[in-house]
This record gives C-alpha cells, structure tokens and sequence, in this order.
C-alpha cells in the first residue's frame, strides 16, 4: 500500500499555494476596501441619517445631490390678491451646496453625523415692497435729496452745479415726457454721479389709473431712462405722492420700492430761499427723505441747506444708498 509521508516542507508549500490563490481571488476586492478606507468617507459616518462611510468623492456627489432634491424649496413672491384685499407674504426658499456638504463630510470623523448645507433663497417680490417708504433707518446718519422733475430744464443745469460744488449726490426722479424732451439733461443728470429714480411716464394720478395703466406708466418710462441714461433702478415716485393698495402693488410686482417723503421743502410755492431752509434743516433727522424740484430759490437755499445737515452730523446720499443703509 503507498504511504504518503507529509513533510514540513510539502505543508510551507500548501499554505503558499493557498495564500496566492486566495490573494488572486480576493486581492482586488482587498485593494479596494483599503483604498476606500483610506481615500473614502469614514466608517460610520452618517448624512441626515443615511450611512455613506466608504463612498469615494465622485460617488459621494451623486448621493449627495440625490439626497439635496428632498430638501430644495422654491421660492414664492410675495402678492397682492386685489379681490380680497389681502397680502401674502413672502415665502424663502431653500438650496443645497452640494459642494460644500460634500467636502464637510470628506472631513468628518469616524462615526460623525453630518447635515446638508441648506441655504435660504431669498424671493425677488418681498413683502417690504408693498409698504411705501417714508424714511430711512431712523438709526443711521444719513438723509436723502428726493428731486422730482417733470419740469424745470431751465433750472436743473445751476441745480447740478451747485450739488457739484457741495459733493452731493441725489436722487432725481424723472417722468418719462420730460426725460424725452429732454435727453441731453437727463443724461447730463447721470453723468454727474447722481440717481435715477422713475417718477411715472407722465404726471398722471395713479390711484385713478387701471392696473393695465399703471403698469404702463412705470414700464415704459423705465425702458426709456434705462436707454438714456443707462440706470435702471428699482424707485418709483409716485405723481403726486399717490398711492393706494394697488398702486403699490403693481410697483412691487414689478420688483419697485414706492418712495414718498418724511420733509417736504413745497417748494412749488415759491417759498423764499430761507424759508426753505427753516422748513427741513431743524426737523432734519436720521433716515430723512426731503422732497424738492428744480426750482429757482430752491437752488438758492441748497448750498445753506447741505451746510445745516451737515452741521447736524448728517450725510447727504441718493436715495438707494439710504435705503441700504435700513
């Protein structure tokens, strides 16, 4: 009978073989744990709840923005519903950084829970449109010249260089008629630094106008000053400093701010230039929005007026500026 004598030789043999053999087989899945233990995410980490340990970056992304669409919200204006009289407000919306959530969990340790960067999405027609503004931040030292023109060419050119001479900037609110009877002025206007504010197509009272109407009057003298003077900022002074509920809404669906006035110099009733004077300087406050129009004694009272508002520590800026400041 053969007898087969295992020496120790034959068993270091046996186990070599066995050991290439198995390395053959599991080598490549060995690799690729180790490479994902190394390269991966962490072991045991979690992301709003889910276990993502292992996954390797280009494979986190897709996982990541899968997971995102569940928490991505869009945003909702806020609008004015005019058979009920009621205003809805704003609703914010949410996003996903993909990006950054991914490299907070390339970053987290074994075992830590991580969450979705979720940024706010902010609506473009927020609730704060429909209420018209008055004043800036009460707070803050500054004040604004709101000059609404819709006449006086004659007097705007002495107008802008006295605002030259002083190194004011303000805001001139043009009706779209006289802006194009006069484009020269009106570019002149935003030449010189100052802004433009949209004072309505014509002189109109908007509480009498259609919405149709109303929409017209601002989108049309807003195509204009944007192709005349290359602004296109989003005030609207209303003629006449009318407003109801649907004049502001149709404003604020069109991404506007309706800018009235806390001081009023009435200075189209050919007040002296003193008298102008006395009427803004000592009631003059934070946040202040002084009405003016290009007016003879008006221009004569503007170098003693931008004097007295700066004596009170108040800085003289365009409306827009104002409003940033709030």
């Amino acid at each position: 009978m053969f007898a087969l004598v295992v020496t120790r030789r034959m068993i270091r043999w046996g186990v070599l073989v066995v050991g290439l053999m198995l390395l053959w087989a599991w080598g490549p899945g060995l690799w690729q744990l180790g490479y994902r233990y190394v390269c991966g995410v962490r072991p045991g980490v979690t992301l709003e709840g889910r276990p993502i340990g292992g996954l390797l970056e280009h494979e986190l992304y897709r996982e990541v923005a899968m997971i995102a669409e569940e928490y991505v919200t869009v945003p909702q204006d806020a609008y004015y519903d005019e058979a009920t009289g009621e205003l809805h407000g704003e609703v914010v919306g949410t996003w996903v950084d993909v990006a950054a959530t991914v490299a907070n969990i390339l970053a987290a340790a074994p075992g830590e829970r991580v969450q979705l960067v979720v940024l706010d999405v902010l609506p473009t027609i927020r609730r704060s449109l429909f209420e018209p503004v008055y004043r800036g931040n009460p707070e803050r030292p500054y004040v604004s010249l709101a000059i609404n023109v819709d006449w006086g060419q004659e007097i705007l050119p002495k107008m802008l260089d006295v605002l030259d001479q002083h190194q004011v900037a303000a805001t001139f609110f043009l009706t779209g008629r006289w802006a194009q009877a006069n484009p020269a002025l009106a570019k002149m206007i935003a030449s010189r630094g100052h802004e433009i504010g949209n004072h309505g197509y014509w002189h109109a009272h908007p509480n009498s106008l259609s919405a149709k109407d109303l929409e017209k009057l601002i989108v049309d003298n807003e195509n204009l000053l944007d192709e005349l003077t290359g602004q296109s900022n989003k005030l609207f002074a209303p003629p006449y400093g009318e407003f109801n509920e649907r004049v502001l809404a149709t404003a604020a669906s069109l991404g506007y701010r309706t800018i009235l006035w806390s001081l009023d110099t009435r200075d189209w009733q050919d007040p002296s230039p003193q008298e102008i004077v006395n009427r803004i300087v000592p009631k003059a406050e934070n946040g202040s929005i002084i009405l003016m129009h290009p007016k003879a004694n008006t221009v004569q009272a503007l170098p003693q007026l931008i004097k007295g508002l700066r004596e009170k520590n108040l800085r003289l800026v365009p409306v827009g500026e104002l409003l940033w400041h709030d």
